[in-house]
């Protein structure tokens, strides 16, 4: 019966292999698409090519642009050295290691829910919903969007860590969830809810576990403290936030909450990005059915609510970090969130179909809806293709996001459609998007020749961020035109300080001495 048993599970596993990559693989030969990869995959190329410089990720915050920043991601840098190490620099690498990771999740979450004793269809069925939804067509097409992917990855181990914990008693398994807490943090902001998530799931769900629930926060606690204190030492040029700021910046989005349950249960809006939605009667609808297993478990007793309002606590404050600093509504955001949701769910429709004896026709019904979603998934996969498609994707879903007007002029200017960049430029509110809109803009008049109006631009820009490196190098290009090399020697030397890694500066700065690099044109290089 045990090998009975474990065949099941090999095949269960096989069938997970079998879908995804039947569905994913097309990704493999996919672009970069110049959102974030350009940046982390192009311009620092020679960094992670090479395993030495491994400590220098951990210095560094993600971006590496020397201004000021408010992400440190260690991880998401590392597993692009990795991929670089293993398969090599292409876009290929990098596409092929985004869908093992969004397999490697999509496996654990099925671990991790089968801990929670819900019915074994459900489980299975859910979790496939979870592998091939659209909304998460980012973490397998988007290069950087594997940033969500290992979030799951690193948050779910740490839940089975904590499980086992709860259950074994051993305080190895303890100190495992706890280092697993800290990879998720230095994967992904958001994974400070876990200080609160670990310890509530082992208070709810083990009676033996109550007494040391304050342990696992003190753990929990310490562990982020911990993490914090590095990322303030790197990030040491990053603007603090306000308790007030904060408290308004959440406040003020709790709507986008609405706008992400119903990209999950209705998929009307499958944008790529957005700078907000409006809140219409589907937004509404969904909402209605999302929150169901919450009214059925207080009104009708369908249902353990303690794993329901688990459930959708999970959600929620998984959610909340997420509007600190960025307003925009960037989907990808509800990937690791979206698992409070599916606990929730995954309760209801198990107690549901013992109560009412409609198991047969959940099934049916969540099977259908796999079948759609994975009909969805492949066309919002092709979004992501290359950079020409996902450009005018963003622009035509969301015609007057700041990011689509900034990407659109980017892409006008690199086709030397000079005209048409200004006219997107125009429309750009500047005081959200100043920086980038500043440094195309100066790319465009260094394109039209107008280096004057181009250095000023670039010199206005390093008054406030003075070590911002598109605009150091871009002014060295301009000083280079009006013939003030020395001046742009003195730049190239800022960013070889800055940058020792990137060799180009070097050989750039080289040719400025030898007087033999004379070129038209600057050169925009934020992507």
């Amino acid at each position: 019966m045990k090998n009975f048993l474990n065949i099941c599970k090999a095949a269960i596993y096989a069938a997970f292999l079998v879908l995804m990559f039947a569905l994913y693989y097309q990704c493999v030969f996919f672009d970069y698409t110049s959102f974030d990869d350009s940046i982390f995959l192009l311009e620092n190329k020679n960094f992670i090519s090479s395993y030495k410089n491994i400590p220098e990720i951990f210095k560094n915050p993600v971006f590496n642009m020397g201004g000021a920043s408010d992400y440190y991601r260690p991880i998401l840098t590392l597993s692009f050295l990795t991929d670089n190490l293993i398969l090599g620099d292409s876009p290929a690498s990098h596409h092929f290691f985004n869908i093992l990771f969004h397999l490697l999740s999509v496996f654990l979450l099925f671990i991790f829910l089968r801990k929670f004793k819900f019915d074994e269809t459900f489980t299975f069925l859910f979790t496939l919903l979870f592998s091939v939804h659209p909304a998460f067509a980012h973490a397998a097409a988007w290069i950087p969007g594997r940033n969500d992917s290992l979030l799951a990855i690193f948050t779910i181990s740490s839940f089975i860590c904590l499980y086992n914990y709860c259950n074994k008693d051993k305080i190895a398994n303890l100190f495992a969830a706890l280092f697993l807490l800290f990879l998720a943090l230095l994967t992904k902001e958001s994974a400070v809810s876990l200080v609160i998530l670990l310890p509530v799931f082992a208070f709810l769900f083990f009676k033996n576990m109550r007494k040391k629930a304050l342990l696992i926060f003190t753990g929990a606690l310490l562990t982020a403290m911990v993490y914090a204190f590095i990322r303030n030492s790197v990030l040491a040029n990053s603007a603090p936030l306000s308790a007030p700021s904060v408290f308004y910046s959440v406040f003020s989005q709790c709507r986008v909450f609405l706008n992400y349950i119903e990209y999950v249960i209705i998929l009307s809006h499958i944008y790529l990005f957005a700078d907000k939605l409006p809140i219409t009667p589907l937004t509404i609808i969904s909402s209605a059915i999302a929150f169901i297993p919450i009214f059925a478990s207080i009104i009708f007793k369908i249902g353990e609510r303690k794993i329901i309002l688990f459930g959708f606590f999970w959600f929620i404050i998984f959610l909340a970090p997420t509007f600190i600093v960025i307003n925009e509504y960037l989907p990808h955001r509800i990937y690791a969130a979206s698992i409070g949701l599916i606990i929730a769910y995954l309760e209801f429709f198990t107690a549901l179909a013992k109560k009412a004896a409609i198991k047969k026709y959940l099934t049916f019904f969540l099977a259908v809806f796999a079948l759609m979603f994975s009909f969805a998934q492949m066309f919002q996969l092709q979004k992501f293709k290359d950079r020409e498609t996902f450009i005018s994707v963003v622009v035509q879903e969301s015609r007057d996001s700041q990011i689509a007007r900034l990407k659109l002029a980017e892409y006008y200017a690199g086709r030397g459609m000079l005209a048409q960049a200004r006219g997107e430029l125009d429309k750009v509110d500047k005081s959200k998007r100043e920086m980038e809109y500043l440094e195309i803009l100066g790319w465009v008049c260094a394109l039209e020749k107008k280096y004057e109006d181009a250095k000023n631009i670039y010199e206005k820009i390093l008054t406030l961020a003075p070590n911002r490196e598109p605009s150091l190098n871009n002014l060295a290009e301009i000083y280079n035109q009006l013939g003030r090399r020395a001046e742009a020697v003195k730049l190239y030397d800022k960013l070889i300080a800055l940058h020792p890694e990137k060799i180009k500066y070097s050989q750039w700065r080289k040719e400025i001495i030898d007087n033999i690099r004379v070129k038209d044109g600057g050169r925009y290089d934020q992507n």
